[in-house]
């Protein structure tokens, strides 16, 4: 009866996090126009909601264990400020400046990403050692990028160009293929990937400001869209 329940748990929660995923696709087809936008955001919320109910109700560690009732009270109470402080935020927020908003919101999703996969990474039963680094990678450079890209878009941060960058960025996008591979050399012992994963951490943000920093407040709505 147990390993039953357990298959069934655990169909019920991949099939969620499936549906999920297909309501934000949806979700995301429907913002490219502005007429369907709104429709476009009720999917993806909706798609979310799914998500988080599904983990709250479903999700089981290592050991079987459902998650602790005081970090599902924390969870409800930071999604509660999250999502008050988004809605009067985007009722505040004039059309006009649409691509700030979503720069800042993209800043903060990227180092959510990032985060969270730099706590996985110590997990010792991690299954995915590399979805779990270019989870840091790519978080950490959409945080940082789109900060940049916020700045722009205000007026803040002025141009940076200069012919050097292009082998600048190079070498940082190499730096980051460097570490993810010494990361999966049988030489690196646990405590050394753990250090590699902080350094993954801090390249990671400082390409994402290299990255944004030549590209010109024109091209910012690209970016933006590029790095969610």
């Amino acid at each position: 009866m147990g390993p039953s329940e357990f298959t069934i748990r655990l169909a019920v929660l991949n099939i969620s996090y499936l549906t999920t995923a297909i309501l934000f696709v949806i979700g995301l087809k429907l913002l490219s126009k502005p007429e369907t936008a709104r429709a476009g955001n009720r999917w993806a919320a909706g798609g979310m909601i799914l998500a988080i109910i599904a983990t709250l109700l479903l999700h089981r560690d290592a050991h079987g264990d459902s998650i602790h009732p005081g970090n599902v009270i924390l969870i409800l109470i930071i999604a509660s400020i999250g999502t008050v402080a988004g809605w009067v935020i985007a009722r505040k927020v004039k059309m006009t400046a649409m691509p700030q908003m979503v720069s800042f919101y993209n800043a903060t999703g990227g180092i959510a990403s990032g985060l969270v996969a730099l706590t996985e990474y110590s997990d010792p039963l991690n299954p995915s050692k590399l979805v779990t680094l270019l989870g840091i990678t790519l978080g950490m450079v959409a945080f940082s990028g789109s900060l940049v890209a916020y700045g722009k878009l205000v007026g803040k941060i002025s141009d940076w160009t200069s012919s050097a960058m292009k082998y600048i960025n190079l070498f940082m996008l190499l730096l980051v293929g460097m570490v993810i591979v010494i990361s999966f050399l049988p030489s690196t012992s646990p405590k050394a990937g753990q250090i590699l994963a902080y350094f993954l951490f801090a390249v990671a943000i400082v390409y994402g400001i290299l990255f944004v920093m030549p590209i010109g407040g024109a091209d910012m709505p690209v970016v933006i869209s590029l790095l969610n």
